[in-house]
């Protein structure tokens, strides 16, 4: 149902549903509408935009973006036809572009060819006093999804002060992200100022009195309610103004830490309270914070007889500063705790800083402050670049949003240099535009880098130097092998050849090639010498020196030698990683002998 609501009623989009005409007909219709507050703030009904989709209903098809976007304009060109003193406009939270109707020009004093309408510059028309209040409103409002109605006063020059009324929905994706915002402003000035004269007038208006936004009461010295508004009564969480009347305001809905005996006194002392911040206590116990307007009324004789007060709540504003104070706490703790140097800049200027700036660039705040970067730079960067040019350059790409990020020399107050690692991020507030920086000294590591840099050079000469030992003591194995009359050998624990001398390839009729795809001893043994040849290299790994080392070898004719075996084990760090021999052929043993 439209009309059902827990509090205050929103405005609505896209509610389908039928409805049967005159003629008996079912119609399909979509309709929009937005809730409508009267002169003081109370629902009065709704204004919307029902559309007819018989024709697309029975054909199938669903409306387009393209509908549900002309159903939103149509609805709001009615608005601004109907109320033209309401300016509506939209804030795409993608693209932070924000649109005014030409009546909030109007409203805000300001000249639609001098103005441009971008949020920073419409807080900038908005009360000092009411800037962050609005600012929070409506971050709250997209985070928490809470609905946001909100009253706020306008800074308009040379003219009296004017108050506005904004309310807004904002629209979100299928992820709940926002998408845009959509809201009114009304100018209600006049019903600010007619409030305020019927508060000085004792509150003689009944509808006003029932039905204000403001708590009103009525009470003796000794804290008994008479009179008190419904609004009043929702504030303090009762059920009815006949439930309060039961109590003693004075002993029950006041907060301790609040005494009721500074209002008590200051009220009989000159008869008024103005704007006096009190804490008061909900039915449930929680804390209600108020500001409250009250002034006495005497009778014949001069006494007291009652007092008619006033009540704004201003829980939300107190919790919104009591956070904002724990942001800043916080934010202040981590400032100055940080193991960085970190600044605020403003342009090309420090406006701020913590304490390890201090301790890092050796010098006192007021030799800092309002101090340039390169001012604690040596005139060159290391690669020859000019420092403030280049530092100038690092600064206008962070204002333009592209965060930087990069080593740098600086040098301390006596011009002592470091190396050091800098960060730049914008920082866009309310009060303006500015940049943090971040500067980390990274002297010990570029000097650890500087002597590891050193060790490795030294490490890749010696591995040089070792390498080209290496290839020349195995140019003289080589050498020295090939003018053998034998087959100078190696092989693998598990009998693979891993070097054979030229003799030993042209005797047993291998190539190169052939060696290096794996060719294993006991290819170029016959069968009834490989027990006997396992046995002898096992015992030769092991550390014994075998019995016998007689066996024949096959070459690819498949003839036969005989031969005599000297081997020997190949260690790495004690541990046997082959076998390293020459086979003699016994033939030639016997001709030398």
């Amino acid at each position: 149902m439209i009309l059902e609501w827990n509090h205050k009623p929103k405005s609505f989009e896209d509610f389908k549903y039928q409805m049967i005409g005159k003629d008996g007909r079912v119609v399909y219709l979509i309709t929009n509408g937005v809730p409508l507050y009267d002169t003081h703030n109370i629902f009065s009904g709704f204004r919307g935009l029902s559309k007819d989709i018989t024709d697309l209903q029975r054909s199938g098809n669903d409306t387009t973006d393209i509908e549900l976007r002309l159903i939103e304009t149509e609805l709001f060109l009615r608005q601004c036809q109907f109320l033209a003193t309401i300016g509506h406009w939209k804030f795409n939270l993608q693209t932070k572009q924000l649109y005014w109707s030409e009546v909030l020009y109007r409203i805000f004093s300001v000249s639609q060819e001098e103005f441009t309408p971008t949020y920073e510059n419409r807080l900038e028309l908005i009360h000092p006093e009411d800037r962050n209040r609005v600012l929070h409103a409506y971050q709250r409002h997209i985070i928490e999804h809470e609905a946001y109605n909100i009253r706020y006063r306008l800074m308009i020059p040379n003219r009296a002060m004017k108050h506005v009324q904004e309310t807004c929905e904002t629209h979100f994706d299928s992820h709940n992200r926002p998408l845009y915002s959509l809201g009114t402003v009304r100018d209600i000035s006049s019903q600010v100022f007619t409030l305020r004269k019927l508060q000085e007038s004792e509150f003689k208006y009944d509808d006003l009195y029932e039905n204000s936004v403001v708590g009103y009461y009525r009470t003796t010295l000794e804290g008994k309610i008479t009179m008190i508004n419904p609004t009043l009564v929702e504030m303090l969480g009762y059920s009815s103004a006949e439930e309060l009347k039961q109590i003693q305001l004075n002993d029950t809905c006041f907060d301790k830490s609040k005494p009721r005996s500074a209002f008590l006194e200051q009220i009989e002392q000159t008869g008024k309270v103005i704007d006096l911040e009190a804490i008061w206590k909900r039915k449930d116990g929680s804390r209600l914070y108020v500001s409250e307007s009250a002034r006495a009324i005497y009778n014949d004789e001069g006494e007291i007889q009652y007092f008619d007060g006033t009540v704004v709540d201003i829980t939300t504003r107190k919790e919104a500063q009591e956070a904002v104070a724990i942001s800043d706490m916080l934010y202040k703790s981590l400032f100055d705790a940080a193991n960085d140097a970190i600044f605020i800049m403003k342009d090309d200027h420090f406006i701020d800083c913590n304490e390890k700036t201090l301790e890092i660039f050796a010098c006192t705040k007021l030799q800092i402050l309002n101090q340039s970067p390169y001012k604690f730079s040596p005139p060159h960067q290391p690669d020859g670049t000019d420092s403030k040019e280049k530092a100038l350059q690092k600064i206008n790409a962070a204002l333009n949003g592209i965060p930087q990020s990069y080593e740098w020399k600086h040098q301390k107050y006596d011009e002592t240099p470091f190396d050091a690692e800098v960060s730049l991020n914008k920082l866009e507030l309310s009060s303006g535009i500015y940049l943090q920086a971040i500067v980390r000294d990274i002297s010990d590591r570029k000097n650890q880098e500087a002597k590891i840099k050193k060790l490795n050079k030294k490490l890749e000469l010696e591995v040089k130097n070792r390498t080209q030992a290496l290839q020349l003591s195995e140019q003289k194995f080589n050498d020295i092998s090939g003018l053998l009359p034998g087959i100078v050998f190696e092989i693998d624990l598990k009998g693979k050849f891993t070097f054979i001398n030229k003799y030993g390839l042209e005797l047993l009729g291998f190539s190169l090639h052939e060696l290096s795809s794996g060719i294993n001893i006991l290819e170029v043994i016959p069968g009834k010498y490989h027990k006997q040849l396992k046995e002898c290299l096992s015992q030769r790994i092991n550390g014994i020196r075998p019995l016998t080392n007689e066996y024949h070898i096959l070459n690819q004719s498949g003839n036969e030698l005989p031969i005599l075996i000297h081997s020997l084990v190949v260690l790495i760090n004690e541990q046997p990683i082959g076998i390293r021999g020459i086979m003699v052929e016994k033939a030639m043993c016997k001709a030398t002998n």
